[in-house]
């Protein structure tokens, strides 16, 4: 049915800055390209900056930023570094959406260094750093990336540090809405992509990569512009009354849990 196709552009961000950290691919990737694609201008940084520069290719055609740069956000010396050169690129910022995650598996300590440095630190920084700027903005708005595994028990430090996300969400929303600036998280189900964990799953058992694509309520997993169009969404003019709040989009996962 057409009414479960999304179009290309949902919203409009005409001549609104946009810095997307974790652009390189996937989720960020896709997120980007629809702020983009609805008029934004738009700064993407990640740890690979031949990746980060390429043009993606969208519905909406070839895709182009305005400004791309390398960041590794668990180094407070490249996130500053970073936003300083995305700021004198764009004049500013108005969204930030921070699309972080190291993905560690593991509930060594190890994992658990790595992810609170990348998936919850990463996002402090890059917070930070925005802020002086995004405070100047009449429509200031930050959208988080966490997961539902952050909802729910789940095993190791991913999850554990995505509940981190959400409650650090939360607490900011409430300190900076004073500033007129809103902060939401997503959190994402099971997404499939070229490179995402459901694709190693695949890769390595096909039949628990069918099982659990089949067992998903909605009828398989989401895809990276189910969860773009909520960011949008979230960071619109639409949910300028909303702020402080946790929008799931997991194809109906956490309701069989």
């Amino acid at each position: 049915m057409y009414c479960w196709r999304l179009p290309a552009v949902v919203l409009t961000f005409e001549g609104l800055r946009v810095i997307v950290f974790g652009g390189s691919k996937g989720i960020g990737r896709r997120i980007a390209s629809d702020f983009a694609n609805s008029g934004a201008n738009v700064s993407v940084c990640g740890r690979s900056v031949p990746q980060v520069e390429e043009p993606t290719k969208t519905p909406a055609g070839l895709t182009a930023f305005s400004h791309a740069g390398w960041c590794d956000v668990s180094d407070v010396e490249s996130v500053k570094s970073y936003v300083a050169a995305a700021v004198h690129s764009l004049g500013g910022v108005d969204i930030l959406v921070n699309c972080v995650s190291a993905l560690t598996e593991g509930d060594d300590d190890e994992s658990w260094q790595r992810s609170f440095s990348v998936d919850m630190l990463g996002i402090v920084r890059a917070t930070n750093q925005c802020l002086p700027w995004l405070s100047k903005s009449v429509c200031g708005s930050i959208v988080n990336i966490a997961s539902v595994s952050g909802l729910r028990p789940s095993y190791g430090a991913y999850g554990a540090i995505k509940a981190a996300v959400v409650h650090y969400t939360r607490s900011q929303a409430r300190l900076l809405a004073g500033k007129n600036l809103r902060v939401n998280c997503i959190a994402p189900g099971p997404t499939d992509f070229p490179g995402s964990v459901w694709q190693k799953v695949r890769d390595r058992d096909p039949s628990a990569y069918d099982r659990a694509n089949r067992g998903m309520p909605l009828g398989g997993f989401c895809a990276p512009e189910d969860v773009s169009a909520a960011v949008l969404f979230m960071a619109s003019a639409f949910a300028r009354k909303i702020t402080g709040q946790v929008l799931v989009v997991d194809g109906g996962q956490m309701l069989s849990c």
